[in-house]
């Protein structure tokens, strides 16, 4: 059974940061849900007016513990760094089957992650869809700042992120507030 809402009745979209701020690249997904976070006020205030819950979600490499954090979500987007035998700084997105499809052992968290979501997926919490936004590191060596090429792949992952939410935020069945429920909204 996968929800269509939470006991609320708002949809619920959460995004997902995997990684490890310590070793450079690694932390990609987090510097990138923190900017998302910082510089997406009309994202955010768009999600407000549709009465979407939306959960930003710090995971590091915390695999299965997250599974409490992702109850009720409707619709989960992961930030992470991915190695895929490509140039650094190449951006991939992977959605549905191909999720299960990553080559194993790319990164320490897509076997976290794959265990996490066969775990909500057993305990009949699954997401309806699940989108990973991948990007290849050039070093995960201990350090705390990320290599040129993760760093200028930044404003396309925070591009391609915002519309993924906002394509959620925007699905059918979730009206746009006109304020009539005293949200303060105006529509």
């Amino acid at each position: 059974m996968t929800p269509i809402a939470n006991a609320t009745g708002t949809k619920t979209i959460a995004v997902l940061a995997l990684g490890n701020l310590m070793h450079g690249d690694d932390g990609v997904g987090i510097h990138l849900l923190r900017s998302l976070q910082a510089q997406s006020s009309a994202l955010i205030a768009e999600a407000e007016a549709h009465r979407i819950d939306m959960r930003w979600i710090e995971g590091g490499t915390l695999g299965l513990e997250l599974t409490h954090c992702l109850q009720g979500v409707e619709y989960l987007l992961v930030l992470d760094a991915v190695a895929m035998r490509q140039a650094p700084g190449t951006v991939a997105r992977y959605a549905g089957g191909s999720l299960y499809q990553l080559p194993p052992g790319r990164s320490v968290h897509l076997m976290g992650l794959a265990d996490l979501l066969v775990a909500i997926r057993l305990l009949g919490d699954a997401p309806r869809e699940v989108v990973l936004l991948g990007v290849e590191p050039g070093s995960t060596a201990w350090g705390l700042e990320m290599s040129a090429e993760v760093t200028a792949a930044l404003p396309l992952l925070m591009s391609v992120a915002g519309k993924q939410i906002l394509e959620w935020i925007e699905l059918p069945g979730q009206e746009r507030c006109d304020g009539s429920c005293g949200c303060g909204s105006n529509g």
